[in-house]
């Protein structure tokens, strides 16, 4: 994801949370993760995509730190970016 744009990473995320919506709209609690084999792939699915969500954010943050910054304070996205690793 480095060598992207940042309006390419924004896409990116944008594309990840609309998939995130989907996979999440059948889930009514948590325990439905577990249930079924299906349940632990979409949790993984999601999981992974909030991982690349957090990836595409560091990668705009070195793209141009002050951008992020225009929409929250450093330490909002400060507490994103590193809580994905």
């Amino acid at each position: 994801m480095d060598k992207k744009t940042i309006k390419e990473l924004l896409q990116y995320i944008l594309y990840s949370i609309n998939l995130i919506e989907q996979r999440y709209s059948c889930i009514t609690t948590y325990h439905d993760f577990m249930l079924t084999q299906d349940g632990i792939e979409k949790f993984d699915a999601i999981c992974m995509r909030l991982q690349t969500i957090g990836e595409a954010l560091k990668n705009i943050h070195k793209h141009n730190s002050q951008f992020l910054i225009m929409f929250e304070d450093e330490s909002y996205w400060s507490n994103i970016i590193n809580s994905t690793f």
